[in-house]
This record gives C-alpha cells, sequence and structure tokens, in this order.
C-alpha cells in the first residue's frame, strides 16, 4: 500500500459528513498504481477524525464536488463557487474533467461478434458496405435506450431479439478463418446472449440481454435483462462494482429505472444523465415538410436537437450567448458573403440567411437540401453545450464535394471541445479529419461474416472484461 501524508477528513475543504455513506464509492474500489488500497473503505467509515492518505481522501472530495455539481447543474442552479475557490490553492482539488469514454464493447449483436472500439477525443469510424459501421452506430443508439427505458421498443424496431443476435457459430475456428473447411454451428458452450458497455471515467457501464427461460408465453421471444453492472473507472473488476442487478423479466425495468436514492447511488444518477446527454445527428429531414424548414416559437435552445426542429431557436441561442462571430464566420467560409439572423415574429421565430446579391433574405423553406443539412451540422456543431459524446452518421450524405474540407474544420473544432465520433464514407472528408493530430481512425472490416477492427491485435480486445 502506498504511504501517503495522513490528514484528518474533516479538515478537508467542503468536506461533509453525510459523504461518509457513500465513502466506499471510490476509495475501495479505485485502483493506485495498480495496487488496490486495503482497509481505505474501513479507515473512512469509522468516522470523521479518523486519518486516511491524503490521496484517497481528495479522490473522494472530488468525486463528492462532482455529483453536487451535477446535481445542482439539474435544479438549475450553479455550484461551480466552491470548486473554483478550493482551485484557488494549488494544494487543494479542483473539480474534475467531463466523462471521457475509453472504449465501447459489443457481443453478439449483429454482425459484431465480439468488438472492443477505443475511442479518442476524435473518432472517425470508416468501411467498406456492410462492414458493420451502422451496427455500431445502432449499439450506441442501444445504450441510450437502456438508460431511457425504451430497450424493449428499440429492439422491436429492429426486428425482435432473434433478428439482431448474433447469426453465426459461437466460435471460428481457424480452419474456418482461413476457408480450410465451411462455417457450422455446433454444441453451445454458453447461453446466447447480447451484451454492451462501454468504459469511462470516472464509471463504466455494462448490460446483458438474453432469451427468458419460461418458453411457455407467446412472448418468450421478448428480450430479459440478465445482468447490469456500474463500476468504477475503466477497468471492470467485481471489487470495482457499485451498483448491479440480476435477471429482470422487464428489460425497461433496468438500475436506471427502478427507484433508486441520489444521494446514496450518485453514480447511477450521473451515469443515466451522462448516456442521456449523448446527442445523435443522423439523417436531418431536408423535404418540404421537415421540421427544420418550419417557423417555430422560440425558446433558448442551447443545442440542436436531433431532428433540427429549434434550428431557428438554436441560432438564436448561439448568436445571443454562444460563439455567434464563428458562426457567421463559418457560414462565410462555406458560402461566401452569407450571414443568418432570426427574425421574432411575436414570439414566431423564422430563420434568415442572407445571400449577396439578393434583395431579401431566404427563409429555412426556400433553401436547397443540401445547404440545409450543410447549415444543421454548423449550428449542431456550434451548440453552446456540447454534450460528452457528439456522434455524425455520415455527415457529408447529399453534401457538395465543396463543402467536406469546410465540414472537417468545423468537426476537428469541436473536438477540441467535446468526444466526436463520426462515421463517415467521402475519401475527402476522411483524409481531412485522419490527418488529425487526435482523430482515432478505426477501419472496420467482415471476417467470415464478423465485423473486426483492421489491425487490432489480441491483447488490444482482451482490454475489455466482460462482468459476470
Amino acid at each position: 500500500m502506498l504511504k501517503e501524508a495522513a490528514i484528518p477528513l474533516n479538515k478537508l475543504p467542503g468536506w461533509d459528513s453525510s459523504l461518509a455513506a457513500r465513502a466506499d464509492l471510490l476509495t475501495q474500489f479505485r485502483s493506485l498504481s495498480g495496487q488496490m488500497l486495503d482497509g481505505s473503505r474501513e479507515a473512512l467509515l469509522k468516522s470523521a477524525k479518523e486519518t486516511v492518505s491524503e490521496p484517497i481522501a481528495k479522490e473522494v472530495l472530488q468525486l463528492r464536488q462532482q455529483v453536487a455539481q451535477t446535481l445542482a447543474v439539474r435544479r438549475g442552479f450553479c455550484c461551480n463557487d466552491e470548486p473554483r475557490a478550493l482551485a484557488a490553492d494549488q494544494n487543494q482539488i479542483a473539480l474534475p474533467a467531463e466523462p471521457m469514454i475509453h472504449c465501447l464493447a459489443v457481443s453478439g449483436y449483429r454482425s459484431l461478434q465480439h468488438v472492443v472500439v477505443p475511442f479518442g477525443q476524435l473518432t472517425l469510424v470508416t468501411g467498406a458496405n456492410g462492414s458493420g459501421k451502422s451496427n455500431l452506430y445502432r449499439s450506441l443508439r442501444l445504450l441510450t435506450a437502456a438508460a431511457r427505458g425504451t430497450m424493449v421498443g428499440a429492439l422491436a424496431q429492429e426486428g425482435g431479439l432473434p433478428a439482431v443476435m448474433w447469426a453465426g457459430p459461437e466460435r471460428l475456428s481457424r480452419a474456418m478463418r482461413q476457408g480450410e473447411q465451411p462455417v457450422q454451428g455446433g454444441p453451445r458452450q454458453q447461453a446466447v446472449r447480447l451484451r454492451l458497455g462501454f468504459a469511462a471515467e470516472p464509471f463504466s457501464y455494462a448490460v446483458e440481454l438474453g432469451y427468458p427461460q419460461e418458453r411457455q408465453s407467446a412472448f418468450a421471444l421478448d428480450p430479459q435483462l440478465k445482468g447490469e453492472w456500474i463500476w468504477a473507472g475503466k477497468s471492470f473488476h467485481p471489487r470495482a462494482v457499485l451498483s448491479s442487478s440480476g435477471a429482470q423479466p422487464d428489460p425497461d425495468q433496468s438500475i436506471f429505472q427502478r427507484g433508486f436514492d441520489p444521494e446514496q447511488q450518485p453514480e447511477v444518477m450521473l451515469l443515466r444523465e451522462q448516456i442521456l446527454s449523448w446527442r445523435f445527428y443522423d439523417s436531418f429531414r431536408t423535404d418540404p415538410g421537415a421540421p427544420a424548414r418550419q417557423p417555430r416559437v422560440g425558446t433558448r435552445c442551447f443545442a440542436l436537437s436531433g431532428d433540427g426542429a429549434d434550428l431557428p431557436a438554436a441560432v438564436q441561442t448561439i448568436l445571443e450567448n454562444g460563439d455567434g462571430q464563428g458562426l457567421q464566420q463559418a457560414m462565410d467560409d462555406a458560402f461566401p458573403g452569407c450571414h443568418l439572423s432570426v427574425h421574432n415574429d411575436g414570439g414566431l421565430f423564422r430563420l434568415h440567411v442572407h445571400q449577396p446579391g439578393l434583395l431579401r433574405p431566404l427563409e429555412a423553406a426556400e433553401l436547397s437540401d443540401g445547404t440545409l443539412r450543410y447549415l444543421l451540422l454548423t449550428v449542431a456543431l456550434f451548440s453552446p453545450r456540447l454534450p460528452p459524446l457528439l456522434v455524425l452518421n455520415e455527415p457529408e450524405s447529399s453534401l457538395n464535394p465543396e463543402l467536406l474540407a469546410p465540414l472537417a474544420r468545423l468537426i476537428h473544432a469541436a473536438a477540441e471541445r467535446t468526444q466526436v465520433w463520426v462515421i463517415a464514407h467521402a475519401p475527402a472528408l476522411i483524409q481531412v479529419l485522419a490527418e488529425q493530430p487526435h482523430c482515432r481512425h478505426l477501419q472496420l472490416e467482415r471476417e467470415q461474416g464478423a465485423t473486426q477492427v483492421q489491425g487490432q491485435t489480441t491483447i488490444e480486445r482482451g482490454s475489455w472484461r466482460w462482468p459476470g
């Protein structure tokens, strides 16, 4: 065990005795230099007068501040003053950085037999048609469905559990991979399971789905939750588990939907809020009836909705509360001489696009499909409050090739502020993004029907460990 100077817990700035109830949140389960800190939990739980090593105490207090700030933001007020005051002294604690996802793991879902996908600040996913890019995207959406409590509906829209399960053999032998013998199944060694999970800081999550044991019902093919786990840190260890649940007949009653006390289980609330804050932008509608083409009653909008219905309000919010100058420069970069404004007609917002040579501005209903789509992507990337994860699925669709370079610059700038995950086909966009220093370029391929990350080693795939 590491030996550090011991300090009284109740002397730490911002110490709250209620923290002792969840003091094991990090101390029992977090690793320091790869070694579990034996005895630290007991030391914290005895009383506030007990002393523990300074790094452990600071880490516990750091988590308390993170929970307090998240609760405060959700309740509509800010508690930044305390972290700011603490950070004034270099020996005290600053607020933790935004949660960062390290990898996504999927097993038994469509072509994703066993896949571990590492994440970077900017993750670029490419590959031929049918290589599994859309399946990765869908797996992320399924994780949000688990947090929202709509897993059954999400799977039903994909054809039900039988349609989404891996259709190949349980194991592919070397001879099968090399084409020396036909691909064929055999006696199963393990139960049929669909597993989804991700590793992140400060908390990671995994969920396991399967068929119900009761086969007499007409709903015998409905998915059943076989287990859920939330653990501290990115590496799973049984001692790192903070919250877990066993088999549940209703997958929509996940650990996030069953009643929990935010003070006693802050990790559940924080993780749910983190997952639900992910933003997915995929195939904006640009037809004449598209939501983005219609005027809307304006309310302040710090992040564009998935369908772009609040586009005028989102633009006005950026102009008033975000980087309005940057937004106008981005429009001028793509469409020289062009700028945006929003007309407020008694609370009804109309987007106006001003172009050189025209005597009046154009409204959203008059824009071409490509122009409107590029505008929607630009506004999404300039949101004053970017989510912890921004997912763009084939953003180049319907865009003129000349717009791909400006789009790549916008994506790169957004990746400086948050994690961005991009699925792309266009070589021009891929080339520019792949050249960025913080870009992690993942090329997918299919081997005997199973999606693989090109060039990934066995050690890299083994970095993820499934619970259970």
